[in-house]
C-alpha cells in the first residue's frame, strides 16, 4: 500500500487561498467593468435613438420636451384635458402639424385625415389602438393592427351594424325610447309650479346601454327600468379610462401592460366580480347558448355575427366592444344636444316648433320613424351642429406613415411617424364653417349654399371615422339621434339650473360627465 500523500504545509495552503482570492477579485472587477461597459453602451444607445428621432422631426414645432421623451404627452394625458391643450398649441403655433411627441405629429387637417384612413393610402394603425382590448387572446376590429384581420372582421359585422341582418332595429330602438320616457315621467318630472333638481347625467348612457344591448342579443340590461348604474358599469369605466388613456398615448407602457402575458394576469376576466367581469360573463353566457347545438336563428346583431362566420370568442369580443364604445359616444351627444338647445333660447324654440308643426301636419308618425327624423332640416342641423360643437371622442387614433414618407399639407413627414387628428380643431376649420366657429349656430346648415353644405357635411362625418377606418356603429347611432329628440321635445320641457356652469367634465378619449342638473316638465298645451 502506498503511502497517504502528505497534506500540504501552511505556506502552501496560504498560497493556494491567495490565488483563489485573486481569481475571485479578477472576476468581480471583470464583471463591474462588464456591467459598467453594458450600461454605458445602453445610456450611448439611447441618446443616439433619442437624438435620432428627434432629428427625423426637428422641423415640427411643438413643446420642447415633447420632441424628446413621452413624458410631455403621458402628464398632459393625465389632466383630462389633453384634446384642448393639443388645440391650443395647433392654434399658437398656426402649422397643419405640432409635435406631441418625439415619433407622434397631431394635426386639424381633414384633408390629411381623410387621406390617411384612405384604404389606398398605405397607412396602418399604430400600436395605440392594441391598448384598448379587453381580451389577452382575441382582438376586437377596434383594437387589431392587422389590416387583413380587420377588413375581414368588418366585413362580416357590417350586415349586423346596418341593419340589413336585423329587420327589427329600428323598432328596438323605439321600444329604449319609450322606456326612457316612462323613466323621465315616473322619477324626473317636476309637478306643476314645483321643480324637482335632478340630475340628468346618467340618463342617456342608461338609454345607450340598453338600446344596444337590446340590439346587440335581444335583452337590454336594465338600466333605464332601475334607474341606477346596475353593477357599477359606468363608474367603473370612468375609473379606468384615465389609465386606458394613459397606457395607449405612452406607447412602451402600452406594450408593457396590453401584453398577451400581462394582460392574460391582470387584465379583466369573465370570473371578476366587477361590472366589466359580470358584462364579460353574460356576453359568454348567451354567446355560448346561441352557438351551441340546439340554437335558434334570432335577427339581432350576435345572430348576424354568428350567421357571417365570426366565432364564438370574436362575438364576444365585438359585443362588448359595440356596447362599451358606441354607448359613451352617443350619450355624449344626447347630453351636449339637451345642453346646447336648453341654453340657446331661440334654438329651442325653433326645433320645438318644427316638431310641432310636422306633428300637426300629419308627417311626424307616433313614434316618430328614423325617415322622418332625418327629414326634419332643422333636427339635423341641431344634432349635427352639436356634434361639430361638441364633439364626442378624443382619442389619438392615431396612423402610421408608410415606410417612404408621405407629403402632406406641403411638408414631408417620414415614414414610421404617428399622425393623429385633433377633432376639436379640426371641427373649428374657419374655411369650413365660416369665421363664428366657436358660436353654438345650427343655422349655419340651414343656411349654407349647396357646396358648402357638403362640404360641412364630410368634415362633421369625420367624427366617425373615414374610409377603411369609419366606425361601423355610424348608422346606428343616426338612426338613434333622428328619432330620440323629437319624441323627447314632443312630450317634455328642459330646463339647465346651473346655466352658468351646466356640467362638469374631465376628457378621457370621451366625456366623463357630472352635475348635469336639470329641471324638466311635461309640456302644457
Amino acid at each position: 500500500m502506498s503511502p497517504a500523500p502528505a497534506p500540504p504545509s501552511d505556506a502552501a495552503a496560504m498560497s493556494l487561498h491567495s490565488l483563489r482570492a485573486l481569481a475571485i477579485e479578477k472576476v468581480q472587477n471583470f464583471s463591474g467593468a462588464y456591467i459598467l461597459i453594458a450600461l454605458a453602451a445602453y445610456v450611448v444607445y439611447c441618446l443616439l435613438n433619442t437624438l435620432t428621432t428627434w432629428y427625423r422631426l426637428r422641423k415640427f414645432p411643438g413643446p420642447p420636451l415633447a420632441s424628446l421623451s413621452s413624458f410631455w404627452l403621458a402628464r398632459t394625458a393625465l389632466t383630462g384635458r389633453a384634446p384642448f391643450i393639443h388645440a391650443e398649441l395647433l392654434q399658437k403655433h398656426a402649422h397643419p402639424f405640432i409635435r406631441i411627441a418625439p415619433d407622434i405629429l397631431i394635426t386639424d387637417d381633414p384633408t390629411v385625415h381623410r387621406h390617411m384612413n384612405g384604404a389606398q393610402a398605405g397607412y396602418v394603425k399604430a400600436p395605440w389602438y392594441s391598448s384598448l382590448r379587453t381580451d389577452a387572446f382575441t382582438h376586437s376590429m377596434f383594437s387589431s393592427r392587422d389590416v387583413t384581420y380587420h377588413d375581414d372582421v368588418k366585413a362580416r359585422v357590417s350586415p349586423g351594424y346596418t341593419g340589413r341582418d336585423v329587420p327589427g332595429m329600428e323598432a328596438e330602438i323605439d321600444e329604449g325610447i319609450a322606456k326612457l320616457k316612462d323613466l323621465i315621467r315616473r322619477e324626473y318630472v317636476s309637478a306643476p309650479g314645483r321643480t324637482k333638481k335632478v340630475d340628468f347625467s346618467n340618463v342617456p348612457t342608461f338609454f345607450a346601454l340598453d338600446s344596444l344591448s337590446k340590439m346587440a342579443f335581444g335583452e337590454a340590461f336594465g338600466y333605464l327600468a332601475a334607474n341606477s348604474d346596475i353593477g357599477g358599469w359606468i363608474k367603473s369605466q370612468h375609473k379606468t379610462m384615465k389609465m386606458m388613456v394613459l397606457a395607449a398615448d405612452v406607447e412602451w407602457l402600452g406594450k408593457i401592460l396590453f401584453s398577451d402575458f400581462v394582460l392574460g394576469i391582470i387584465g379583466p376576466k369573465k370570473t371578476d366580480k366587477n361590472a366589466i367581469g359580470k358584462m364579460m360573463a353574460m356576453a359568454h353566457e348567451v354567446v355560448t347558448e346561441r352557438t351551441g347545438p340546439k340554437a335558434e336563428p334570432i335577427q339581432d346583431m350576435l345572430g348576424s355575427f354568428i350567421s357571417r362566420g365570426l366565432s364564438p370568442k370574436q362575438c364576444e369580443v365585438e359585443i362588448l366592444l359595440q356596447i362599451a364604445a358606441g354607448a359613451d359616444t352617443t350619450a355624449s351627444v344626447i347630453r351636449f344636444v339637451l345642453i346646447l338647445v336648453s341654453s340657446t333660447p331661440h334654438v329651442y324654440r325653433r326645433l320645438q316648433q318644427e316638431i310641432d308643426d310636422g306633428i300637426a301636419a300629419g308627417t311626424i308618425s307616433n313614434p316618430v320613424t328614423a325617415a322622418e327624423g332625418k327629414a326634419l332640416p332643422y333636427l339635423q342641423a341641431v344634432i349635427f351642429e352639436t356634434i361639430r360643437f361638441h364633439p364626442p371622442a378624443f382619442g389619438l387614433l392615431p396612423k402610421v406613415v408608410p415606410p417612404k414618407g408621405d407629403v402632406l399639407a406641403g411638408h414631408f413627414v417620414p415614414g414610421g411617424t404617428k399622425i393623429a387628428f385633433n377633432s376639436w380643431m379640426g371641427m373649428r376649420r374657419t374655411d369650413v364653417f365660416g369665421a363664428d366657429v366657436d358660436v353654438f349656430r345650427p343655422e349655419r346648415w340651414t343656411e349654407a349654399s349647396p357646396e358648402d353644405l357638403r362640404k360641412m357635411q364630410r368634415v362633421v362625418d369625420q367624427i366617425f371615422g373615414w374610409g377603411r377606418y369609419r366606425c361601423a356603429g355610424r348608422i346606428i347611432a343616426l338612426l338613434e339621434l333622428n328619432k330620440i329628440f323629437v319624441e323627447l321635445f314632443r312630450e317634455f320641457d328642459f330646463q339647465l339650473l346651473n346655466p352658468g356652469k351646466p356640467w362638469s367634465e374631465e376628457l378621457f378619449n370621451t366625456f366623463v360627465v357630472n352635475d348635469m342638473w336639470m329641471r324638466v316638465s311635461t309640456r302644457q298645451f
